[in-house]
């Protein structure tokens, strides 16, 4: 091998060594896990945010829906809904198993786990509920510390209620569960949320037989949808937040609910 052929050998070691140097150092271009990945958004019916509807391509009708559709098509991701209770919902968002979790009220300990996009997109009021003719018996907060009261487990409504350790307070599965306690006389007054409890009444038949108790706290509940901090999509916060943002600016969530009440 001559001199020159010894110097073109080495030129060509040379530069294939820097290429395979740059395709290591050189980050690959983003794609985002969303257009290979199918997201898990968890949760459970909670009409009229979540309606269950065999004829809805989900399975699910409602705001929330109508919600994740929106984001699903602007963020061009895939997402599908396990159903579980609420309070495994959250365990799912907390371990990361679940990525999206909807109608979710902010509260610290949670905030340690979910990342709340903002804005709020609506808000529901705190109501107790009493057997018909008994809705007077609960006249002001103090009055709460007389009776049992039934809550959805793992709920958030407001403070002082969330945290009163001094209440006798009754956890149950669901709404749709409080409903059923109260009329078997199981717990003397029940918590849950309007527009959901009132619509969970009218369908079960029990409207005629409650009654909201006199006190109504002037409190309201945010609701938000929530990405679990282990999930790949928290990445895309701002995104979703747009959505959010758009939807509220344009009215149409407005529309939505007015839609599904």
């Amino acid at each position: 091998m001559t001199a020159l052929q010894r110097g073109r050998s080495f030129i060509k070691i040379l530069l294939t060594t820097l290429s395979l140097t740059i395709l290591i150092l050189t980050p690959s271009p983003q794609i985002y896990a969303g257009d290979e990945k199918i997201y898990t958004v968890d949760f459970e019916k909670w009409a009229p945010f979540r309606i269950e509807d065999k004829e809805s391509p989900r399975g699910f009708k409602g705001l929330d829906i109508e919600i994740l559709n929106e984001i699903s098509k602007k963020l061009n991701i895939k997402i599908q809904i396990k159903r579980s209770p609420w309070a495994r919902s959250l365990a799912n968002i907390k371990s990361g198993d679940s990525d999206i979790i909807t109608g979710v009220a902010y509260t610290e300990e949670r905030a340690e786990y979910i990342n709340y996009a903002e804005p709020s997109y609506y808000s529901v009021n705190p109501v107790f509920y009493l057997k018909k003719g008994r809705g007077h018996l609960i006249k002001n907060y103090n009055d709460l510390y007389s009776y049992s009261i039934g809550h959805s487990i793992k709920s958030a409504y407001f403070e002082p209620f969330n945290s009163d350790t001094k209440l006798k307070k009754v956890e149950l599965s669901s709404e749709t569960h409080l409903i059923k306690m109260l009329l078997l006389g199981r717990v003397d007054a029940i918590i849950g949320t309007d527009p959901n409890i009132s619509y969970d009444m009218v369908k079960s038949g029990s409207k005629a037989k409650v009654e909201m108790a006199l006190y109504k706290p002037d409190k309201q509940t945010k609701l938000y949808i929530g990405i679990s901090k282990k999930s790949q999509l928290s990445s895309r916060m701002k995104e979703i937040e747009k959505v959010i943002k758009d939807m509220l600016n344009d009215k149409k969530i407005d529309k939505l609910m007015k839609r599904y009440q």
